[in-house]
C-alpha cells in the first residue's frame, strides 16, 4: 500500500515527462509512449529483484550506494535532456552567451570602397 501510494505521487510528473518527450517527434509519438510504458513496467519487475540481489550481496550499504549512484546518473541525464531541449528551442542567433555584453561589435568592411571605413 505504501509503495503504491509513493508511485501515485510521481504519476503526474511521469505523465508530464511523457507529454514533453513525445512532443519532440510527433510522428513517433505512439512508439515513444510505448517504449516509456515498457520501461516503466520493466522497472516495476526488475527493481525489486535487483534490490533483493543487492541486499543479499552487499547488504543495505550496497543497496543505498546503488540507489545514490542511480539517482545521480538520472539527474545528470535529465539535466542533459533539458539542456539539449533549451538549445533546440533557441536558434543560434538568439542564444545569449555568457560574454555577450563585453564583446565588441564586429567591424565588417563592405565590399564597396568608402563604405564602412
Amino acid at each position: 500500500m505504501l509503495d503504491d501510494g509513493g508511485k501515485a505521487g510521481f504519476r503526474p510528473a511521469w505523465g508530464a515527462l511523457k507529454a514533453d518527450v513525445t512532443s519532440l517527434n510527433r510522428r513517433q509519438r505512439a512508439q515513444m509512449m510505448g517504449w516509456m510504458d515498457i520501461g516503466d513496467d520493466a522497472g516495476d519487475v526488475v527493481g525489486p529483484l535487483g534490490g533483493g540481489l543487492l541486499w543479499d550481496a552487499w547488504g543495505i550499504v550496497g543497496l543505498l550506494v546503488t540507489r545514490i549512484v542511480l539517482a545521480c546518473v538520472t539527474e545528470a541525464y535529465a539535466a542533459a535532456v533539458m539542456w539539449r531541449r533549451v538549445r533546440e528551442r533557441t536558434s543560434t542567433a538568439q542564444r545569449p552567451t555568457f560574454l555577450h555584453r563585453w564583446r565588441r561589435p564586429s567591424r565588417r568592411r563592405s565590399a564597396e570602397p568608402g563604405l564602412g571605413d
